[in-house]
């Protein structure tokens, strides 16, 4: 009767050991892809200014003139002119 005592114990112990580790699994996968979502979202505001910064350097190398004319209406001067 002892033994099987024992083994009823032990059983029961094991059983709630795999049940609190099917949790945290479980919870696992939900913030992997919960992340995963994140990362795609954080991927495509990546190209986004990526495109946003290219056309940046495109307009300040193609319209230097521009560019300088637009900083004097705003603040009066040259860049570099102190």
């Amino acid at each position: 009767m002892d033994g099987l005592m024992w083994h009823a114990i032990s059983g029961g112990v094991i059983a709630l050991l795999l049940s609190i580790i099917a949790f945290f699994l479980k919870l696992l996968v939900q913030d992997i892809k919960s992340m995963s979502t994140e990362i795609s979202k954080i991927k495509e505001a990546l190209v986004r200014m990526e495109t946003e910064l290219a056309m940046v350097k495109y307009m300040l190398l193609k319209y230097p003139n521009l560019i300088n004319k637009k900083i004097m209406r705003l603040w009066g001067s040259k860049i570099g002119d102190s």
